[in-house]
């Protein structure tokens, strides 16, 4: 069933010199494993919420749509609010205004935004 296989003399790859020892190698060890860094513990950081751009555009549409004209100041919360949110409310208009729910207007240069909808609605006054 087995085929016998025949001896042959087999040479070692590696040999080690007779004065390594087991317990050298385990003092060796040590000492490598002694020098080795130690793990420090990384300070947790605490991840704030961004807001999509999708949001805040159903936001804004509802808003605008809510109340006829409003200012991009008043719906950003420039000032209160994080530069991140601010860019995204930006954006978030100016897409509105591309796809034309909104018009927008500015007497001067970096003054506020006035934004306004075509789509006549009841407007509440909150």
């Amino acid at each position: 069933m087995f085929e016998k296989i025949p001896n042959r003399n087999i040479e070692p790859v590696f040999s080690p010199e007779k004065e390594i020892t087991v317990s050298g190698v385990f003092i060796s060890i040590r000492e490598v494993l002694k020098n080795v860094p130690k793990v420090e513990k990384l300070a947790s950081v605490v991840v704030k919420k961004v807001l999509s751009l999708e949001e805040v555009i159903v936001k804004l549409t509802e808003r605008v749509k809510s109340s006829l004209k409003m200012s991009f100041k008043s719906f950003s919360g420039i000032g209160k609010e994080e530069k991140v949110n601010v860019i995204v409310s930006f954006l978030a208009m100016l897409e509105l205004v591309r796809q034309g729910v909104i018009a927008v207007t500015q007497d001067k240069m970096f003054d506020d935004i006035d934004m306004e909808t075509n789509d006549i609605n009841t407007p509440s006054y909150i």
